[in-house]
């Protein structure tokens, strides 16, 4: 709102008629100062947009590119985990009692994870 007062204010007071020459082509235009200084703002910013768009394609890219991966992996340790039942909680972690073994299972002698 105060942008739009502010341009508002900018207008009534630079009401004066300015003649632009377009060097080598034959054209002019009459126009106040206040338009041509507005048009000149507006092409700035939309130019500065198109150039920080363009700067992040990039970017963009190589972010859909780990989200595709990221996609195919989590479907694949969903499938792994279909496949494989296991010791495993939600949390991705073997719970193991003191004596080495893992939690929940027969098998508790102190063999610490090596094959019996």
């Amino acid at each position: 709102m105060l942008l739009v007062l502010a341009g508002v204010v900018f207008s009534l007071s630079n009401r004066g008629i300015v003649l632009i020459k377009f060097s080598p082509l034959p054209f002019t235009i009459e126009a106040p100062i206040y338009l041509v200084l507005m048009s000149i703002l507006f092409i700035g910013v939309l130019l500065g947009g198109v150039g920080m768009w363009l700067s992040g394609l990039g970017k963009r890219h190589v972010v859909r590119s780990q989200n595709r991966r990221l996609r195919l992996l989590e479907a694949k340790l969903a499938e792994e985990r279909r496949r494989y039942p296991g010791p495993l909680e939600e949390g991705g972690r073997v719970q193991v009692s003191a004596m080495g073994g893992i939690a929940g299972s027969s098998d508790t002698s102190p063999n610490f994870g090596e094959p019996t």
